[in-house]
């Protein structure tokens, strides 16, 4: 059914708000709310919780060197360990967002394992209230090397080689708990 959906918009870009919010309507989608920040969101639902929660989180974007060779030179040594921890402090927001039995699908466009693998590992070895939920290549068209050994998606620009790669990109799929 369409437009049966709330869906919350949460970017510090206006510009990418109002796009998403454009896109949605076209398919008769309507984003209710809009807001710059994940504390923000959190005061804004209270106590309501979502059936999902897609976090695209800030990274890095060393996954998306191919399109854009700059990227290297316009990243200083610490960036990785500063958005790790705005990844962090993101992931449990979204987990707080969650009702039980909510999914969250976690991406970035970072080849760095700190800001994918590393992230969901930290997370559930802090005892986060989510578990994994394995990514299976079947049931969203990609090849199986794609898929690591604990069921994320992991892409890397050397995949795809016949259309001259894809960008790197890191994907988990939660389950909150309770």
């Amino acid at each position: 059914m369409r437009g049966r959906h709330r869906i919350l918009i949460v970017d510090d870009d206006p510009a990418l708000r109002q796009s998403l919010a454009e896109q949605l309507e076209r398919h008769g989608e309507f984003a209710t709310v809009e807001c710059d920040n994940a504390s923000a969101a959190l005061a804004t639902i209270r106590n309501e919780h979502f059936d999902a929660v897609l976090l695209d989180a800030p990274c890095s974007t060393t996954g998306a060197i191919r399109r854009h060779p700059d990227v290297p030179h316009l990243k200083l040594p610490d960036d990785v360990t500063r958005l790790t921890v705005v990844q962090d402090n993101l992931l449990h927001a979204a987990i707080e967002m969650l009702r039980p039995g909510g999914l969250l699908v976690y991406c970035t466009c970072s080849l760095e394992p700190e800001e994918g693998v590393e992230r969901i590992a930290a997370l559930l070895g802090a005892g986060a209230p989510v578990a994994r939920r394995a990514i299976e290549p079947g049931e969203i068209g990609v090849e199986p090397e794609w898929i690591t050994p604990t069921g994320e998606l992991r892409t890397l620009p050397c995949h795809f080689s016949e259309y001259d790669g894809i960008d790197g990109f890191f994907c988990a799929r939660l389950v909150k708990e309770g």
